[in-house]
């Protein structure tokens, strides 16, 4: 019977030094932790962050973010002679002002009663120069004139930031009759 109490007395003894152990690395792990979890390497993807778009429905003065864009540009078009009659040079002459830059300007023809004398599309470096198009007149009717621009402009961000962006813009159709010549 000695012996039986000798080995439940190591047993009690050794369960009390795991406890004791235990404990103490316990509270080492709890005095050694750092608050912050340790930093490891790690691959992320990113995407851009895509510009802000207002919703459906809104203007960009009502969305948020808050975007400030410069007035819409002015055309100023003319047509010389302003009734051409069939197989007369016609000169179509435009100035858009406003704010923006490197301007490239198209003039489009619905029905084509001109053929292009000049080249169809102008690029200039500025907003406010004359551009012009040398036109010849192939059959009578009445033609919508219509010039479209592509010109950069800034855009600015409210408390934020301003970047730059291509925009287009359109002149008010103007409509050209030709006549019959007088031959």
């Amino acid at each position: 019977m000695k012996q039986g109490n000798h080995i439940a007395r190591w047993g009690i003894t050794m369960l009390k030094l795991a406890i004791g152990m235990f404990v103490v690395i316990l509270a080492l792990v709890a005095c050694s932790s750092p608050t912050e979890p340790t930093a490891r390497p790690s691959s992320t993807v990113t995407s851009p962050t895509p510009t802000p778009v207002p919703p459906t429905g809104q203007t960009p003065e009502d969305a948020d973010p808050v975007y400030q864009y410069p007035p819409s540009p002015v055309f100023a078009v003319t047509v010389d002679p302003s009734e051409p009659k069939v197989g007369e040079a016609v000169l179509v002459t435009v100035v858009m002002t406003g704010s923006g830059g490197i301007p490239q300007y198209h003039l489009r023809i619905d029905p084509p009663l001109f053929i292009f004398e000049s080249d169809r599309t102008v690029s200039v470096n500025m907003l406010g120069t004359k551009v012009s198009w040398n036109l010849r007149t192939t059959a009578q009717g009445t033609a919508t004139l219509k010039v479209d621009t592509n010109y950069e402009h800034e855009v600015c961000i409210v408390d934020s930031h301003c970047f730059f962006a291509f925009t287009t813009a359109s002149s008010d159709p103007i409509m050209v009759t030709v006549l019959a010549s007088d031959r």
